[in-house]
């Protein structure tokens, strides 16, 4: 299950609440965020398994700025033993920096676009998912 537009300060025992209705029906509970500066360690511990940053800046500029500040954070969401991955990946640019900045996981439409043929799995590094050179 995914908690969609989760804000920077929720309550957090809002989200140990969500967790815990969710938890008979779902093994596996994600947050989304539209902040870069999601405090993953201010979570209740085993809440959520994953923290996904939806990038929803309109400038370029700003795009770019937002994906590093959270790729930056890496270090504490694998303290807190939650996945991280950047969401609505929109150019090659960004693409590249999530790729650069070793994002573990990414989704959008510079991600996987419109492919003109299936993914050969056997090709791709075994850290990496498939992903479209845009």
């Amino acid at each position: 299950a995914s908690l969609y537009a989760v804000p920077d300060k929720p309550p957090f025992e809002t989200v140990a609440m969500s967790y815990e209705a969710l938890r008979g029906v779902f093994s596996v509970v994600g947050l989304e965020t539209p902040s870069p500066e999601f405090p993953c360690h201010a979570l209740v511990a085993g809440c959520a398994r994953s923290v996904t940053f939806l990038n929803m800046a309109k400038t370029p500029t700003r795009r770019m700025a937002d994906i590093t500040a959270f790729l930056e954070r890496l270090h504490e969401f694998k303290a807190a033993k939650v996945w991280s991955a950047v969401g609505l990946i929109q150019t090659k640019e960004e693409l590249d920096l999530c790729l650069k900045r070793k994002a573990p996981f990414v989704w959008g439409p510079a991600v996987t676009g419109a492919l003109d043929r299936p993914v050969r799995l056997d090709s791709v590094d075994e850290e990496r998912l498939p992903y479209r050179a845009a």
